[in-house]
This record gives structure tokens, C-alpha cells and sequence, in this order.
């Protein structure tokens, strides 16, 4: 019984599997169809189309070698994709000078070649659309401007409030000195006047006894 389960369900998988299979070489050729790199994309038979590049000096048959999907390794940053599938193909009647010359176009365009499986949609999503997404996702987890600012500046700013508090001990500093000053300045005023209304008092005592010496010698 277990047996015929285990069929059952590997039947189900390879069934869903020739399914997304499929739909990964429907989408990939719609996507060629619409490229900005090609003048035309014909299907010519099962597995061969006819393509002009618009910037390549080529002109001519495209040969499907193979396409498959797989798992896409350790999930991703956006869940929605999970999987991956990829077109490897061939151009007729090209050498290695030709991609010595053209390679970055070339390599630029086959990055097309590579789609990505949307699990909210179903739809296979091109490689721009993917990193559109990365990016889109990885914006929202980055924090706000304001931490970021403080981020990269924080240094800065460190050295800003390091410098704030001595100038300000050193402001504080300033002031405890004057004030002193000024309470040292009160004390010798004071002292100088006490010593002034002692020397006063001192005097007006010997003008008094002066008086009443006279007065006393008078008859």
C-alpha cells in the first residue's frame, strides 16, 4: 500500500514538474519576443527559432539545448521566490572570436535566459523583475534615514559632543575663577575698611583724651 502511495505521489511531482517545465520555456520564449536585444524572435521548430539581434552582427538560427527548474539554494531574501529555471541555448554558426568581440552584449542579453518562479502569482518573472524585487524588499528592512545619517556620522558627532562638554568645563572653569576673584576682591575691601574704622576709632579715642586732659587743667 505504501508502495503504491510513494507512485502516486511520484507520478503527482514529475506531472507537476513537466508542468512548471513547460510554462518556463512559454515564458521565456513571450520574454523573448519582447526583448529590447532582438529584431525578431520566430519559432521555427520544437527547439529552434530564428532571432536578429539588434546591436549583434548576428542574424540567424537558436538552438534550445536544454531547460530545467530548481530550487532556489537557502530560500531567498524574498520569499515569494523559490524557485529558479534557466534556458541554455546556442547560436549557429558562431565561434569563440564572435563572443571575444560581442560577449558583454551578448552576456547581457543571456541574463534573460534565467527567470524566476513568483509563488504569489505563478508567473515566471524575468531577472530585472527579480532584482527589482531584492531591492524592493531589502529597502524596507534597511532602517530610516535619520539612523542612517547617525550611522555614518556618528563619529563625527561624538567628537562634537566630546567638544561641547570642554568647552563648557573650561566656560564653567572661567567663571568659578571670577567669581572667586570677585569674593577675594570683597574681602580685602572689607578688611581694608575694617582696618579703616579701627584706625578712626583709634584717633577720635586720642582727640577725647586730649579734651578732657585740658578740660581737667583748667582751675
Amino acid at each position: 500500500m505504501k508502495q503504491f502511495l510513494y507512485l502516486i505521489l511520484f507520478i503527482f511531482a514529475g506531472h507537476a514538474m513537466a508542468d512548471e517545465r513547460g510554462d518556463l520555456l512559454k515564458s521565456w520564449e513571450n520574454l523573448q519576443k519582447t526583448s529590447a536585444a532582438l529584431e525578431y524572435f520566430k519559432k521555427s521548430q520544437d527547439g529552434t527559432y530564428k532571432v536578429k539581434f539588434k546591436i549583434i552582427p548576428y542574424e540567424g538560427l537558436l538552438t534550445v539545448l536544454a531547460y530545467d527548474v530548481e530550487d532556489i539554494a537557502y530560500g531567498s531574501v524574498d520569499t515569494k521566490y523559490r524557485k529558479m529555471g534557466y534556458v541554455e541555448v546556442e547560436l549557429s554558426k558562431t565561434d569563440e572570436s564572435f563572443m571575444n568581440k560581442y560577449g558583454r552584449i551578448y552576456y547581457k542579453w543571456a541574463q534573460s535566459n534565467t527567470l524566476y518562479l513568483n509563488a504569489e502569482t505563478g508567473a515566471w518573472d524575468s531577472s530585472k523583475a527579480y532584482s527589482d524585487s531584492l531591492m524592493t524588499e531589502a529597502n524596507k528592512s534597511m532602517p530610516g534615514s535619520f539612523t542612517l545619517f547617525f550611522f555614518e556620522y556618528w563619529n563625527y558627532l561624538l567628537a562634537i559632543i566630546i567638544l561641547y562638554f570642554l568647552i563648557s568645563q573650561i566656560i564653567n572653569s572661567k567663571r568659578v575663577k571670577a567669581s572667586m576673584a570677585l569674593q577675594n576682591k570683597a574681602v580685602e575691601e572689607s578688611r581694608a575698611f575694617m582696618q579703616l574704622a579701627v584706625e578712626t576709632s583709634k584717633k577720635a579715642n586720642e582727640i577725647l583724651e586730649n579734651i578732657l586732659s585740658e578740660i581737667k587743667k583748667r582751675p
